[in-house]
């Protein structure tokens, strides 16, 4: 009696892994443009997937925690340390000149301390497996960018199986081009916090603009890389000219989803100042998938009408058979030309 209940009720990571279970079908209200009417409805009602993707890329991109760990310091050395620059001179002329009360109060100055944190060889080691990101990143964009891709086309998700799927056909470009993203989302993100903080001066506020502009296009980018990568056999040059093509000609859709992603950040910024336990849960919860989510909610009927639906129609011209020849039923023998 317990093991068909069991049967019955199985487990969330049963139900998750299991393989050989049906997907999910698909709702006749699931089956309506992707535009941003539909977005918020059609977003909840697919909120357990995000749940269970964003945990996917948590866990998969491993390394990110332990640099995190890193960055603590909790295995760092403490020590005091002098706070006044000129301690070693005070030291100096109260050994010189001997016991007074001048000599006494400079001493005592310059022995006022403050705790310094040395970073010790595991935080290095923590440190250098961090840097394992570049190589799960990709990877792990690419399964999670086809379940979602499916999701937004309306089509039956096998969570696992899927994802195996796309990781085992994509993970050698997948891996490339993660190496080239992560740099670039890195760069892009030290260059932003530099021009913000160094913004007195003409220069650095053109600079800052340019820098936003320069964002906003890789953003916009980076909604189609994963999802043609998916889905076309093209190489990374192509992938990344193609990109740009669409962030250009989908300009509307992908602004919508920039502001929607920063204005995720943001909320996930002020939920970390105001009440941090919220703030430092969202991003191990849905902040990740919710935010490519929205890049390919937008990206993929752009990237349909221009690149698939086309060549579907095509492909139907050239197979489309000849109009059959109309059959002779009698056929008079001796009326035949010679």
């Amino acid at each position: 009696m317990a093991s068909s209940e069991n049967k019955k009720n199985p487990s969330f990571l049963y139900r998750m892994f299991y393989s050989g279970k049906d997907g999910k079908g698909v709702e006749k209200k699931d089956r309506h443009p992707r535009t941003l009417k539909y977005f918020f409805p059609f977003a909840w009602r697919n909120i357990g997937l995000l749940f269970t993707l964003n945990m996917f890329l948590v866990i998969g991109n491993f390394p990110v925690l332990i640099a995190l760990y890193g960055l603590t310091g909790n295995l760092n050395v403490r020590m005091d340390v002098p706070v006044n620059p000129l301690s070693g001179v005070f030291d100096g002329i109260a050994h010189v000149a001997g016991a007074n009360p001048l000599t006494m109060s400079l001493k005592g100055i310059g022995l006022m301390a403050d705790q310094l944190s040395v970073i010790t060889t595991p935080t290095k080691i923590l440190f250098l497996l961090g840097l394992l990101t570049f190589f799960t990143f990709g990877i792990m964009n690419v399964g999670t960018a086809y379940i979602m891709r499916n999701v937004v086309k309306g089509e039956p998700v096998f969570l696992w199986d899927d994802f195996k799927h796309a990781v085992r056909k994509n993970w050698k470009q997948g891996m490339v081009y993660g190496i080239i993203d992560l740099l670039l989302c890195l760069m892009l993100a030290y260059d932003l916090i530099l021009y913000f903080i160094n913004l007195g001066s003409v220069l650095n506020g053109i600079l800052f603009g340019v820098m936003l502009l320069c964002t906003f296009l890789y953003t916009c980018m980076r909604f189609y890389m994963y999802i043609m990568m998916i889905t076309f056999d093209l190489s990374i040059p192509k992938l990344i000219k193609n990109a740009f093509i669409f962030s250009v000609i989908g300009m509307k859709r992908n602004a919508a989803a920039f502001f929607g992603i920063v204005l995720t950040i943001v909320l996930n910024y002020l939920l970390l100042t105001l009440f941090m336990p919220i703030g430092i849960i969202l991003p191990f919860v849905i902040t990740f998938s919710l935010i490519e989510f929205m890049g390919i909610y937008a990206a993929y009927p752009k990237m349909k009408e221009i690149m698939i639906d086309p060549y579907y129609e095509t492909e139907e011209e050239e197979e489309e058979p000849e109009e059959p020849k109309k059959a002779v039923l009698l056929r008079d023998r001796f009326s035949t030309k010679k």
